[in-house]
């Protein structure tokens, strides 16, 4: 829910996700999938590369209206932790050129890593706009999945109970 009004969640095959399955949270302290992806300047970003940071990973598309309403907040998010060891990865169904028009219009200041469907489902993501946060030991610490008014601050204080450690 956004300032009193439902926001749907839906499937990268457009279905409506309800329920339980929008709810569905993977299991806290898990390793995360190893992943190996290149970001829109083609650097590339591996799990191992990230070990000792705190993750922040951003699952989304360009059609999905929930995951662009979100952006702002994230970014403040971004802003908020830019002097911290932390990083914050968007991992994209779109390709690149998609992408790239998109951001001509809008603003995302995680770090976009395009193309990323196989990434995607090693994650076993169904539903977006969905959000995983990987503690230093690369361990899943915090998965929430949808959008509601307080995703930005549920992602803020697992951010910073982690970096307190």
């Amino acid at each position: 829910m956004l300032d009193g009004e439902s926001i749907p969640v839906y499937s990268a095959e457009g279905k409506r996700v309800r329920g339980m399955e929008m709810m569905m949270l993977m299991t806290s302290s898990a390793i995360s999938p190893d992943f190996s992806a290149k970001d829109m300047n083609g650097k590339t970003y591996s799990l191992s590369s990230l070990k000792g940071k705190v993750v922040v990973i951003n699952f989304w598309f360009v059609e999905c209206k929930p995951c662009v309403i979100e952006m702002p907040e994230l970014n403040e998010i971004v802003e908020k932790y830019k002097s911290e060891e932390v990083v914050f990865l968007a991992f994209a169904l779109n390709e690149q050129p998609k992408i790239e028009s998109f951001l001509k219009k809008h603003t995302f200041d995680y770090t976009i890593l395009p193309d990323s469907g196989a990434v995607i489902g090693d994650y076993k993501i169904k539903s977006y706009p969905a959000h995983i946060i990987l503690d230093q030991n690369s361990k899943i610490a915090f998965s929430i999945r949808g959008l509601s008014n307080s995703t930005a601050s549920e992602i803020d204080e697992a951010i910073e109970g982690l970096i307190e450690k």
